[in-house]
């Protein structure tokens, strides 16, 4: 979700210098701005930045001294009005630090959060009546909307304001707020925004919900959804008996095509079971189905302007902005149950016309599911328990083709199956022991 800025630090240049020079551009930052962090080209020059999950400090300065600064990394304060010239030079020495954020994501997911001027308009963020857009990427609010509904609790400010830019999250909150004075706003008054880190409570990294750890769900018929360990609960008794490995590009008009597009294929494993169903399972980002509306290529568009049947039947908390970083997995009971079936299903939604979905798809292979456990409730399971064991997704390593090897491979045994694209095949290590072992 986050859209961090990285850039190459200069040569020789240690994290020390990059955090002096990111400090001097600042100013300092008052007790307010701690936990604020302010989206701005000045500090792609300032400091590199970097993935908050790798466990580096970053920092980040205010985008109203980007035009202020020289090519060694110094504010030339004289060009700066007299009003915003008197916040650096007037604020107290203990003041005079840089705004740092230290991501940890053992302790609760962490977001970042877009907060503007209460008079900002902006046609690409804001509608016609210059309304905030809702559900945007990285969600945005007004500073009044986002500050006037934080509380206090303990040592920790927790926003409490219910759905924020019409994600339908209750509670977020940073315990790294300063505990002398409640958050503001910066009273800098060239600043249109600053971007702020709040952070989940600490069962947000095992799931969707406390009661139900996982980031694995299954849509039953229905459509009807269940999260985490409760899928496996309430999974028929029912056995596995064949599964298929597939894969397929993305529909899209050839003049539009790039040379990632040509080489970007989707895989997954459709599985059948004795009872007559099948479910297809996939590797995916976080969140890309409630934060897409719950759009999916396994199940029928809605009629006109009417919400998705499956995203109304995803929880609440599973709407969320998606993070391309992180992973779930999803298991899809779908109408087609038969390798015959699926190939039916592909070859009816491949083309590039509007309806289309796929391209290029094939089954690479099939084979009688032969795990010694291996009902829909212990096939869920193993699902949860790799999704567990590294919650990371990579374009490069870890991906929806590298899952679908793996898995296909530990139902069917013998030797490994490698990725559907040569280009997945570089990094792939397989790793079907992630399916047998609790996280």
């Amino acid at each position: 979700m986050a859209s961090w800025f990285r850039s190459k630090p200069s040569s020789g240049s240690s994290d020390a210098s990059l955090e002096k020079q990111a400090s001097d551009l600042l100013g300092g930052a008052s007790d307010a701005l701690r936990g604020l962090v302010v989206d701005t080209s000045a500090s792609k020059a300032a400091a590199e930045l970097v993935h908050p999950y790798v466990g580096r400090r970053h920092t980040l300065v205010p985008d109203v001294l980007a035009e202020h600064v020289d090519d060694e990394h110094h504010v030339d304060r004289a060009s700066l009005s007299s009003e915003d010239a008197a916040v650096f030079e007037n604020a107290p020495e203990e003041d005079l630090r840089a705004s740092e954020v230290k991501a940890e994501h053992a302790d609760g997911t962490v977001w970042h959060v877009q907060i503007v001027r209460d008079d900002h308009v902006d046609p690409k963020h804001c509608d016609a009546d210059g309304n905030l857009k809702p559900r945007r990427p990285v969600p945005q609010i007004r500073a009044t909307d986002f500050f006037s509904k934080l509380e206090k609790r303990g040592d920790a400010y927790v926003f409490a304001g219910g759905p924020l830019n019409g994600w339908p999250v209750k509670r977020f909150w940073d315990s790294s707020w300063a505990t002398k004075g409640a958050p503001a706003y910066p009273k800098i008054k060239a600043m249109r925004g600053v971007r702020c880190t709040v952070r989940q409570p600490s069962w947000s990294v095992r799931g969707w919900s406390p009661a139900s750890p996982g980031f694995f769900f299954w849509i039953a018929p229905g459509p009807r959804v269940h999260a985490g360990s409760a899928a496996a609960a309430a999974a028929p008794a029912c056995a596995a008996t064949k599964c298929h490995l597939f894969a397929h590009r993305y529909a899209k008009p050839k003049a539009k095509e790039t040379a990632k597009d040509l080489l970007t294929y989707h895989a997954a494993v459709l599985v059948e079971f004795d009872d007559g169903t099948a479910t297809l399972f996939e590797l995916a980002w976080r969140n890309g189905l409630g934060g897409y509306g719950g759009r999916s290529n396994w199940y029928p568009p809605a009629a006109g302007d009417a919400p998705l049947p499956l995203f109304e039947a995803i929880d609440d908390s599973m709407k969320l902005p998606w993070r391309s970083e992180l992973l779930e997995v999803r298991g899809n009971d779908v109408p087609f149950t038969t390798r015959a079936a699926l190939e039916t299903y592909l070859a009816d939604g491949s083309g590039r016309e509007p309806h289309h979905k796929f391209l290029d798809a094939t089954v690479d292979h099939s084979g009688n599911v032969r795990v010694m456990h291996r009902t829909k409730a212990d096939l869920f399971n193993y699902v949860l328990n790799y999704a567990a064991r590294d919650m990371e997704y990579h374009e490069e390593s870890r991906n929806c083709q590298h899952f679908a090897a793996d898995f296909y491979s530990f139902l069917v045994g013998g030797k490994p199956v490698q990725p559907h694209s040569p280009v997945c095949r570089v990094l792939y290590k397989p790793r079907p022991y992630y399916f047998i072992y609790d996280p």
